[in-house]
């Protein structure tokens, strides 16, 4: 990777290497390619149509929207200050090291049609019932803490997303999606995606309550509109793209 492109991420870390030895060969140069757009990306503005819309108050989510959750407990206005920097990136390029089976990724819930805010979020509560079995849906996960939401149409977010373990077949050697995920409703995006792609947010009710939550969500996302899980919108200090 060539001085002029590279990221600042902790290439010292245990998780970076631990990563490195899953990718191989093959896969860091393959996450090289994607840094280096990502850096692009994230050193200047990009337009996000969807940013657009949701700062007008239309909360409709265009199939493909990308969602990506902090709970509760992750939730530090530290990790929320490197979202605003970096965007959303693979734990490991960060120093966090990966439990699951998308190495090198970072992990999205894709809305798989068009839906809404309210509607998604309320769908994402229903659990799943087979006969007598219950069991909550793993986007349950986005209703604890912050959700970020990301327009996979905004400016080349395309170049990106070819790069997703559920898609891409050059990545099957160290991406395996979890039993009972499909690239229908999830995304592994190699490296991970610039903050200028950050459409939207959805805060908790919880966190909400939280003044220093609220005071860090308009210090460091002040150009992204905020809403609540049933789609009223909680900040809209956007500019005009």
């Amino acid at each position: 990777m060539s001085e002029t492109s590279q990221p600042q991420v902790e290439q010292e870390t245990r998780a970076f290497e631990q990563m490195r030895s899953r990718l191989g060969e093959n896969g860091m140069s393959l996450l090289d390619g994607q840094l280096q757009t990502w850096a692009e990306l994230n050193g200047r503005q990009i337009e996000s149509p969807l940013r657009a819309a949701l700062a007008q108050g239309d909360t409709r989510l265009p199939a493909g929207t990308l969602l990506h959750g902090m709970g509760m407990y992750g939730f530090s206005v530290e990790a929320l200050k490197g979202v605003s920097e970096k965007g959303i990136m693979s734990g490991e390029l960060v120093g966090i090291s990966e439990d699951s089976e998308t190495h090198g990724c970072a992990d999205f819930f894709r809305a798989s049609t068009d839906t809404t805010v309210s509607d998604y979020f309320a769908w994402a509560k229903e659990p799943v019932v087979s006969g007598n079995i219950r069991k909550q849906r793993g986007e349950r996960l986005l209703t604890r803490g912050v959700t970020f939401i990301v327009d996979a149409h905004a400016g080349g977010m395309d170049k990106l997303l070819e790069r997703d373990g559920y898609r891409d077949g050059e990545m099957a050697d160290f991406v395996r999606p979890p039993s009972g995920r499909s690239a229908e409703d999830t995304a592994a995006i190699l490296g991970g995606v610039p903050r200028g792609a950050i459409a939207g947010i959805v805060a908790g009710a919880k966190l909400l309550e939280n003044p220093e939550a609220g005071a860090a969500l308009g210090e460091y996302f002040p150009d992204v509109p905020v809403f609540t899980q049933d789609g009223a919108i909680q900040q809209t200090h956007v500019p005009a793209q």
